[in-house]
């Protein structure tokens, strides 16, 4: 669920910044939604290559992996200096993002009992509206304190959590090894 909610919160906060950024950056609306559609893209390559190498590595490794990868250029994303900086960051972004997906979603499967996969499935899809709306609560209370960069910037946050999600993925598969 957690990764669902990231995803709808940083595209959230994206779409809510894109009238301010293009200013910032002198850009056009085109532009600003060409970010938008190359960190889609980006995510759609990303999660044929983590795929890949949570299938050789196992789950663990991967997942833990893609949340650094993508905590740390969302934090770049809010240190962007220019449109072309930005559009690089959102793109390697969208990179790792994806193997939060791919990862995510396997490891749930392989983990959650048979007769409580519909309900597990459900309540990880639930995440996107939760993270919609926990984007729209901050924005309307960080931005106009914090401004446009510290938006970006909170995309750390989950780099943060990543001890305490490498033990719970561990625990789950039983396992605490790399290649898990």
């Amino acid at each position: 669920m957690a990764g669902w909610a990231l995803d709808a919160f940083d595209f959230t906060l994206l779409l809510f910044l894109i009238p301010h950024l293009r200013e910032v950056f002198s850009v056009g609306l085109p532009a600003m939604a060409f970010v938008v559609t190359a960190t889609g893209l980006a995510k759609v390559v990303g999660t044929i290559g983590w795929g890949i190498a949570a299938d050789k590595l196992g789950r663990w490794l991967p997942f833990i992996l893609s949340i650094l990868w993508f905590s740390a250029f969302c934090g770049l994303s809010g240190l962007a200096w220019s449109y072309a900086s930005l559009l690089m960051f959102r793109i390697l972004f969208g990179l790792g993002f994806s193997g939060e997906w791919s990862t995510s979603a396997t490891l749930l499967m392989e983990t959650v009992p048979a007769d409580l996969k519909g309900v597990a499935s459900g309540t990880m899809m639930l995440g996107y509206e939760v993270g919609y709306l926990v984007a729209a609560q901050v924005f309307r209370v960080v931005f106009p304190l914090l401004g446009w960069r510290w938006m970006l910037i909170l995309g750390i946050l989950p780099a943060l959590l990543v001890l305490l999600i490498q033990s719970r993925v561990a625990a789950a598969t039983g396992r605490c090894g790399a290649a898990g």
